[in-house]
């Protein structure tokens, strides 16, 4: 094959890979109010208080978008059994604390262990009254590993809840793509604020929890750490995050073949000069 032929197959081979999926970023701000250490210390409560934390949840809105609309109002959607639809990050004190989806598959067990849950109000009650707009997001992490003194438990688990009553700032959740039951429109945008002021009509909160934990062989539960830390919600920005596609195995192949072959035809007209 000439390489003029070649470099076009390659290029049309590359275009006609799929895009990545949609992704959605909630990008948050808050301050903490409490911090409570139930075993080693984690975080110390008398410099934290007051101090602000960002963060962040990446939603896969595919996987997002298999929830059950339990009134007509109210919809949720408890990921428990299968690939986690929510990564998410947390900068405390210049620490990051990050939750990915790499163990939502427990090996160890054969099983999923994924629990995350997502909660969505929006729309009119029976009264056709509005109800109070209101977004909670929680993503989990756990993870197992069996040492020589025993069972060690890693649990992280990171949760927002923000709401306005006098503003109508999620859309009504409507009928979903592929879905029998209404979605939400999980690629709809916002800026969500709380500047504190009195009867704002906006409430939010957020709560983050760490935890170690040893079961020696003895059976004895040892909890190395268990901390958590809440914090008000001050602000929360929806916008479109900016997917990287993985690499394609195919495209590697093809493109490792081309290297090889200009390799070789370099090495042809070498050796023919």
């Amino acid at each position: 094959m000439k390489r003029s032929l070649l470099l076009p197959l390659i290029s049309a081979l590359f275009v006609s890979f799929p895009s990545a999926a949609s992704m959605m970023k909630f990008a948050f701000t808050g301050q903490i109010t409490q911090v409570e250490n139930d075993a080693s210390q984690v975080w110390d409560p008398v410099e934290l208080i007051g101090v602000e934390v960002t963060g962040y949840f990446l939603m896969d809105v595919e996987l997002a978008s298999h929830g059950r609309e339990e009134t007509s109002f109210y919809w949720w959607h408890n990921i428990d059994y299968g690939p986690g639809a929510l990564v998410s990050s947390i900068d405390i004190a210049n620490q990051t604390y990050f939750i990915s989806g790499e163990n939502d598959y427990n090996a160890l067990h054969s099983g999923w262990n994924t629990n995350e849950y997502l909660e969505y109000y929006s729309g009119l009650d029976q009264f056709s009254r509005p109800v109070t707009d209101s977004l909670y997001l929680s993503d989990n992490e756990n993870i197992e590993t069996q040492t020589p003194q025993g069972d060690l438990y890693f649990d992280q688990r990171l949760s927002i809840s923000f709401s306005d009553s006098m503003n109508d700032f999620l859309q009504d959740f409507g009928p979903g793509n592929g879905s029998v039951e209404p979605q939400p429109d999980w690629l709809q945008t916002f800026i969500w604020e709380n500047d504190g002021s009195d009867n704002n009509g906006k409430a939010g909160t957020g709560v983050f929890y760490y935890n170690q934990t040893l079961i020696p062989l003895s059976g004895d539960r040892d909890s190395q750490f268990d901390s958590s830390l809440r914090f008000n919600l001050s602000r929360v920005v929806a916008s479109p995050a900016i997917a990287v596609s993985a690499p394609n195995l195919i495209w590697i192949f093809f493109c490792a073949m081309l290297i090889l072959y200009l390799r070789s035809d370099h090495y042809r007209e070498t050796k023919v000069t």
